[in-house]
């Protein structure tokens, strides 16, 4: 008996401690607190029970003073009936929760391979965000709805010339908001908090925003506006447009420069159409003007009037050289020059022409020689002593003329040119004058722009100046202060050569004035041009026949080519050209001197004319200052 109550103890304590692992291994916190654990626990109390029953049943003391041996047996065998029903159930529960367990088990491992896969793709997407951010060239940043920057990529950092995750915390108004606009932002910015709209919301607008160093730049910006933690917040995208407005800068500078040169096309055509007329035209005015002038006494008040005639006429004649110089494509025949002997022959001329109230200053060098024509740098000086002195205008001032030659290293070049290191030519005209505004300076050397009142000025001389410099491989600098002064220095490449004295010098200029009462023909078309140029010739000592037809003249000239020693004639004539009359006469007398009249240097190759024997080309309107000395030098030249 002894041993059967020993092993049904062993039993219940080996199945106590199986169901005890069994719950505590396969099943979790959830089921255990579930009722199943409950019912398992009742069936082991109800087995214990029974067992010690059993053992008190087995105690014949207890049993048969207390219970009796058969009452605690039927007890015994209640509880241990009790008991397996509850293990029954509990275990029955037990199987149905594991069942379930298993069942969300299933559910727990999809839903995990679920979320697998979406953190998969989500760290796939930051890879994607934060690969583009990074990328992109464009800055982005978020703005909190104090307007404080909490997120921008390395491109924001780049643009706004920042160290990484130094914008973190800036008010966006300190980079987009330069002082002017500052109230406009904060009014624009507050309205956004309000509704989440503004100017920049959905659309792309340009302004300026400010680096760490507070340069300006221009940007384009477009916002998106975002409403989170009941606030809203803004996701901005903004663009550096400085090289995109850069180029639309050049771009319009350079439609602007082909407008220009366009209008110059057409300024040079005109003007080399009416150019041959309106010389003809100043040629009458100044040489009847001339010898009319001949013809007064000095006493005689007529006198001072036709000087001012005269003057006028020689403005409208520089007006016209100065336009068909701008538009003329042909460069003119450049020789070895002293500049010191054309500088100093301008500054005589211009202290008979400017007012007392202004003291002329020079320094004049001695220095090297230039490649030029000599009115070419008669004309530069001229045009910027004339701008000097209009500067000077109605109060006293100085005039600074200096020529020197000087050494232009490398670093002293100017950018956006050919030039090299050498020695160069150097004329500085300076003034005590008005001075330049900034804001002029940079259009003084275009053509047709001036400051000066209607009728003053013509807006050609500088641009006229800049041209010749530019043509002679040289440039040239302004440096101007308002109300101090202005000065410009013009650098021409020098040359290594012997100096040579203005117009060959005192023997040539013996030569030139020898006047042997030589014959000439002259023909011009225009009548009165025509009679002009005998009246003015036979003055100066010369026998002259004129005539206003080619064929007439070159009849004339076959019956008697030995009576001529010169022919002067007109380039543009119905029926004979000049140039075909002269081949024909030459083809005569292949020693006759022919001087070629023109208005206008493209109705004549002057360098063709040259090359086929011409020997000379005279520029209208004829007067006996640009006429004489040619007639001279080329008699000379017959005599050599």
């Amino acid at each position: 008996m002894s041993i059967n109550i020993l092993l049904k103890s062993i039993g219940v304590l080996l199945l106590f401690f199986i169901t005890y692992k069994i719950i505590n291994i396969k099943s979790s916190i959830v089921i255990r607190r579930r009722p199943v654990s409950r019912l398992v626990a009742a069936g082991g109390l109800f087995m214990a029970m029974a067992l010690i029953v059993e053992i008190g049943a087995e105690f014949n003391p207890l049993n048969y003073a207390v219970f009796g041996a058969n009452s605690l047996e039927s007890i015994a065998d209640i509880c241990f009936l009790l008991g397996f029903l509850f293990l029954g159930a509990g275990f029955r529960k037990w199987a149905l929760v594991l069942k379930e367990l298993e069942y969300l088990e299933g559910e727990l491992k999809t839903a995990n391979q679920i979320l697998s896969r979406q953190a998969s793709e989500l760290r796939l997407r930051e890879d994607m965000y934060e690969s583009i951010t990074t990328a992109v060239t464009d800055a982005i940043f978020m703005i909190d709805a104090h307007g404080k920057i909490v997120f921008c990529n390395p491109a924001a950092a780049t643009i706004f010339e920042y160290e990484d995750g130094e914008l973190l915390g800036h008010g966006l108004h300190s980079l987009l908001a330069p002082s002017r606009y500052q109230n406009d932002f904060v009014r624009g910015f507050e309205r956004f908090m309000r509704n989440g709209t503004g100017k920049a919301v959905s659309h792309t607008i340009q302004a300026a925003a400010l680096r760490k160093d507070g340069r300006e730049f221009p940007m384009e910006v477009s916002v998106s506006s975002i409403f989170y933690n009941e606030s809203w917040h803004a996701l901005g995208i903004l663009r550096d447009i400085s090289e995109q407005v850069e180029h639309e800068r050049e771009t319009a500078d350079l439609a602007r420069q082909l407008r220009q040169a366009q209008k110059m096309e057409a300024i040079g055509t005109l003007a080399g159409g009416i150019a041959h007329d309106f010389n003809n035209i100043l040629t009458a005015i100044l040489g009847y003007g001339e010898l009319a002038k001949h013809e007064v006494s000095d006493c005689n008040r007529a006198r001072e009037y036709i000087e001012l005639v005269l003057q006028a006429g020689r403005r409208a004649r520089d007006l016209v050289r100065q336009i068909l110089f701008f538009s003329r494509q042909q460069e003119q025949e450049r020789q070895p020059i002293s500049p010191h002997l054309i500088v100093n022959e301008v500054l005589n001329l211009l202290r008979a022409s400017l007012p007392a109230t202004i003291e002329i200053n020079q320094s004049i060098d001695n220095c090297a020689q230039i490649m030029s024509d000599p009115t070419l740098l008669h004309q530069v000086l001229m045009n910027l002593c004339t701008n000097a002195a209009h500067a000077m205008e109605n109060k006293d001032g100085r005039l600074s003329v200096e020529l020197v030659c000087v050494e232009v290293p490398a670093a002293d070049l100017p950018e956006g040119g050919e030039f090299k290191p050498a020695s160069y030519v150097r004329l500085r005209v300076s003034d005590t004058g008005c001075g330049i505004a900034e804001n002029v300076k940079e259009r003084i050397f275009d053509p047709y722009f001036t400051t000066k009142e209607v009728g003053k000025g013509t807006g050609l001389g500088l641009s006229v100046v800049q041209g010749i410099v530019s043509s002679h491989g040289g440039w040239i600098t302004v440096d101007s202060v308002v109300g101090r002064g202005t000065s410009f220095a013009v650098y021409l490449p020098a040359i290594e050569t012997e100096t040579l004295a203005l117009k060959g010098g005192k023997d040539a200029e013996a030569r030139l004035a020898v006047n042997g009462g030589e014959s000439l023909l002259f023909v011009d078309d225009e009548e009165i041009i025509a009679d002009l140029g005998r009246l003015l010739l036979e003055r100066l000592g010369y026998r002259v026949n004129a005539v206003t037809n080619g064929d007439e003249a070159l009849e004339i000239f076959k019956k008697s080519p030995e009576d001529y020693d010169l022919l002067i004639v007109d380039q543009v004539m119905p029926g004979l050209s000049g140039m075909q009359l002269a081949q024909e006469v030459m083809a005569i007398k292949p020693e006759m001197a022919v001087i070629i009249c023109t208005g206008n240097y493209e109705q004549l190759n002057e360098e063709e004319a040259l090359a086929q024997g011409i020997r000379a080309v005279v520029m209208k309107p004829l007067v006996e200052d640009n006429l004489a000395p040619v007639i001279r030098k080329v008699f000379a030249e017959s005599l050599r």
